[in-house]
């Protein structure tokens, strides 16, 4: 996590979507797939650029205690792509710290 936290300080913004989610349970016991899409803009020399990855996650779960976990997770890379970005004249309006919208939601 360490290598993650520090690879998104260093991006000018990234996204990530889990989706198309499926789930097997067999007591307590299950399995799913989802596919998931992370996307990290990076500026270099002054020009921005955006590496986009697909791929899915494999994971075993298993109910303890009445809780469900993941026991374990296996990324399957789909493939990636980097390509150069030109303004679209959106600006961002979201942050990467506690400045962000979302954090209006919950108290404290």
């Amino acid at each position: 996590m360490e290598w993650v936290a520090g690879g998104h300080a260093a991006t000018a913004g990234q996204s990530h979507q889990v989706a198309n989610i499926l789930i097997e349970v067999s007591g307590d016991a299950a399995v799913s797939e989802a596919y998931v899409t992370a996307a990290q803009r990076r500026e270099t020399d002054g020009r921005l650029y955006q590496t986009t990855i697909r791929g899915r996650y494999l994971d075993r779960w298993s109910r303890r205690d009445g809780r469900w976990a993941i026991d374990a997770r296996r990324y399957v890379h789909d493939f990636a792509d980097v390509r150069e970005l030109t303004d679209a004249g959106m600006p961002a309006s979201g942050a990467k710290d506690r400045s962000d919208p979302a954090y209006t939601l919950w108290p404290g």
